[in-house]
């Protein structure tokens, strides 16, 4: 079901100049609601694992990549970052280093690709 709300607070516009459409604001990353979601999912599975983990970092800095072989889209450079870290998820020493991504199943750039095929790529 749908709702057909209007409201004069959402520009009519996006800053890319496309229409501030629903889904648009949704996918569009010059917009900032990508940002936005992905900033509050982080920051709340950051505050559900301080409840259950111990030492749980956001962003933390991750160590120079020397000689090891990653997958392709890694980032390499110097002052990389994930969005996540704990220690105590899987056993009681180990870290966990977690990346959170945000899927858009609507998206057009996973029309063809099904669901489970998004969450793989």
């Amino acid at each position: 079901q749908h709702y057909f709300i209007q409201s004069n607070l959402r520009p009519r516009l996006c800053v890319c100049g496309e229409p501030s459409t629903i889904n648009h604001c949704l996918t569009c990353k010059l917009g900032g609601y990508v940002s936005l979601r992905h900033d509050s999912l982080k920051g709340t599975i950051a505050k559900l694992l301080e409840q259950v983990c111990k030492d749980t970092v956001i962003e933390p800095s991750l160590i120079p990549i020397t000689t090891e072989q990653l997958q392709r889209g890694t980032d390499v450079s110097d002052g990389a970052r994930l969005d996540v870290c704990t220690r105590g998820f899987w056993t009681p020493l180990d870290r966990a280093f977690t990346d959170i991504r945000v899927l858009d199943p609507q998206a057009q750039s996973n029309a063809k690709t099904g669901l489970f095929g998004c969450e793989t790529e």
